[in-house]
């Protein structure tokens, strides 16, 4: 699941620094992405991130747009709940490879933008520098597993050939939520299973294999919150636009809690997991069942099936509404 929100400078440390708890490697936690980012050498830096980011967001009202990407619960579940550490930590690299692959085609292909005001009138133009920090988190408001990152892109950017810093304009990220999400949950599909984590399709993207819809739905609140917005609208995740279900996200989360110690949280799950029968320590990586040239054939052919789908239904086609076709011929056909 993918969403977008403001990010405010002033709410930069405060916010996004006072998360739950993140299980894991603190250094980890957070990261720099984009070509901006690389040039101006902040993936060198020692610093907090974050405060990096509060300062060279000094003079913008809005310092940046938070995409968020959450993992699929039963990915989550295997990153927090498996006494197995290479077990977590394949989880939590597949997942950190996703974000940085979804990053680099948002900027790599034209989706970042910015704004110049020309002749009276506000143009758009395909931008360089993009500079994006992200943080990643643990847990939903509810307190479940839920793996997901920040990903913090900055309210800045310059055309090529032009020095000047202009204001980015979010509007094709924003419309393009569905091809991000998709993009995101194929490539980390995609690691889970060269890792060796068996995986099973759903409707709304894939689940570990080892885990149950039972068992998933016993570590969702949130999702219960959420569909439970949307029903009484007479909706439900399927047929709601992205502003409906990001509506409905925001309307139904409560305030951040302070933080929770793991051994607790450990302590909890692991009692919430004996009352659907979830064993975890039973999951182990089998990188023998991957299957790399079956994998890349099935690419191909979702590829050329999702072009010739396209093309045999629309007269026109631009580069961007091929690739939203591949990718949503792709969910259908997994």
């Amino acid at each position: 699941m993918v969403t977008i929100g403001d990010v405010k400078r002033e709410k930069l440390t405060s916010y996004y620094g006072k998360d739950d708890y993140y299980f894991g490697s603190a250094k980890d936690a957070k990261n720099w992405h984009g070509s901006g980012a690389e040039a101006a050498g902040f993936k060198d830096m020692k610093a907090d991130p974050l405060v990096v980011f509060e300062a060279i967001s000094k003079d913008r009202q809005t310092a940046a747009k938070d995409l968020a990407f959450s993992a699929p619960k039963s990915v989550s579940m295997a990153c927090f709940m498996s006494s197995d550490k290479a077990v977590s930590n394949a989880v939590s690299k597949a997942h950190d490879k996703a974000i940085s692959e979804t990053l680099k085609y948002i900027e790599q292909e034209g989706y970042f933008q910015v704004q110049k005001k020309e002749f009276g009138h506000v143009n758009k133009y395909r931008a360089a520098g993009m500079i994006a920090a992200t943080v990643k988190h643990s847990l939903s408001r509810e307190k479940d597993p839920q793996l997901h990152t920040h990903c913090l892109i900055a309210n800045m950017g310059c055309i090529k050939g032009e020095d000047a810093l202009r204001s980015v304009n979010y509007r094709a990220i924003y419309n393009n939520q569905a091809l991000f999400d998709s993009i995101y949950k194929n490539v980390l599909e995609s690691e889970l299973n060269r890792a060796g984590l068996a995986t099973r399709k759903t409707e709304n993207g894939f689940e570990l294999s080892a885990v149950t819809d039972a068992q998933i739905a016993a570590f969702s609140q949130r999702k219960k919150q959420i569909d439970a917005a949307l029903e009484k609208q007479g909706l439900t995740r399927e047929t709601a636009s992205a502003e409906e279900r990001q509506k409905a996200t925001l309307t139904t989360r409560k305030a951040k809690d302070e933080k929770a110690s793991e051994a607790a949280m450990i302590s909890t799950w692991s009692e919430t997991g004996k009352g659907v029968d979830l064993d975890l320590q039973t999951l182990k990586l089998d990188p023998q069942n991957f299957d790399a040239q079956a994998q890349q054939d099935e690419a191909r052919k979702l590829v050329f099936d999702g072009v010739k789908n396209a093309v045999q239904t629309r007269a026109t086609l631009t580069r961007k509404q091929a690739e939203r076709e591949i990718y949503k011929m792709a969910q259908e056909q997994e």
